[in-house]
């Protein structure tokens, strides 16, 4: 047992056989437990393979002790961890932090609890675990996702429109090519697009192809976005060009713009609600809603089975590796296409649609000078809202 002290941090990397995700969670709990233990952060500043080294240490002297005090300190110190991170208990010296939701505070227990148990030093804690409180969750109905999309800018309405349709998560989303998407241009049938691998520790990670569909609203929002960045940034778009850029196009964006996007286009159609979670204001409608929009609207449809919706929404399925031939994506392809008017808006009905033209584009960039000169959405809808009534901001 020796041997492991002074490695312990690698050890318990090594031995906890879990996703890299996952791992990260832990390390950042376990440094912060660290730094309420002053006398650790003390003996090694910032440095945590030492700080875990210490730990081992003076474990292992503590459990050699005759008296229960000394013997359960560190079981004690997990404990009132827990407690202090609810907001249930101070901290032994006053230390001072951000109450943590139930679900989190578990997390960051249980990331304590495993460094001790893979260095073979087990914690003995007895604690209620609280339970987590139930989110009130806000799935947008089609007429609710109509006013998102009709309060986003161009750009706004192409990603809002991708995630509703394919239910692709907001990192999947972000780095998507146009070289992934095929059939943008076929009017008659859903265009396939398919998604980047997943990262380890992503929860769809092990699939073999993950992809999903674009229906006719996606892509006809698309392709003014894409017509919107050739106009007016003079950009040239290829099979390697982003499908959603940066403000003034060519540059890929990360997930969180994707977040920000829907959270943004949610209040100011005032779909979404602020709300205030753990001392900080939150939107209650996220990107991640909108993959739970595509998932409910195509389970109404009664179109697909909950694994043929699991496969186009890129949930994983339990024990299937997801190699597709392409006979079967075209079935699903075909029961997609039934199942679109579920997922459509009714106020962006294709028949609705008319060519995007150079006027949008000068209408688009006529919204980016009021948005720049402090207007709010609302009173840039009342300016342009009566003249092209699909392109409001």
């Amino acid at each position: 047992m020796a041997t492991v002290g002074p490695n312990a941090l690698k050890t318990w990397e090594g031995a906890i056989g879990t996703t890299t995700t996952t791992m990260r969670k832990y390390r950042g709990h376990f440094e912060d437990f660290c730094r309420h233990l002053d006398f650790i952060e003390k003996t090694h500043e910032n440095n945590l393979d030492a700080w875990a080294d210490e730990l081992y240490r003076q474990r292992f002297s503590d459990l050699k002790s005759d008296f229960p005090s000394v013997r359960f300190r560190f079981d004690n110190l997990a404990e009132r961890y827990y407690k202090h991170l609810l907001g249930e208990t101070e901290w032994l010296d006053g230390h001072s932090h951000t109450e943590y939701a139930p679900k989190s505070a578990l997390q960051a227990f249980a990331a304590v609890r495993s460094f001790f148990k893979h260095i073979r030093m087990r914690l003995e804690c007895n604690v209620k675990i609280k339970e987590a409180v139930v989110r009130k969750e806000k799935v947008p109905t089609p007429e609710e996702l109509g006013e998102m999309i009709k309060f986003a800018d161009v750009r706004g309405r192409a990603a809002i429109a991708i995630q509703a349709s394919t239910g692709g998560r907001q990192t999947a989303i972000a780095k998507l090519r146009f070289a992934d998407i095929e059939g943008l241009e076929n009017p008659d049938q859903p265009a396939i697009v398919t998604f980047p691998a997943a990262e380890q520790g992503m929860k769809d990670e092990g699939q073999e192809r993950i992809f999903g569909f674009l229906a006719g609203f996606a892509k006809q929002l698309l392709k003014e976005y894409k017509q919107f960045r050739e106009t007016m940034y003079g950009e040239k778009i290829t099979e390697e060009s982003p499908v959603i850029a940066k403000e003034g196009g060519f540059k890929p964006i990360d997930g969180s713009t994707i977040n920000e996007i829907v959270v943004k286009a949610a209040l100011a159609s005032k779909v979404g609600r602020l709300h205030q979670r753990n001392g900080r204001m939150e939107c209650d409608l996220t990107s991640h809603k909108l993959r739970k929009y595509a998932y409910t609207q195509l389970d109404l449809s009664g179109k697909l089975s909950p694994n043929q919706i699991d496969r186009v929404t890129q949930h994983k399925l339990s024990g299937v590796r997801g190699i597709y031939s392409r006979a079967e994506i075209q079935k699903l392809r075909a029961l997609f296409k039934e199942a679109e008017p579920w997922l459509e808006p009714p106020a962006y009905s294709m028949h609705r649609h008319d060519a995007f033209n150079e006027t949008d584009a000068r209408l688009q960039a006529a919204r980016m000078i009021l948005k720049q000169m402090g207007l709010t959405s609302e009173e840039i809808v009342q300016i342009v809202h009566g003249q092209v009534r699909r392109y409001s901001l």
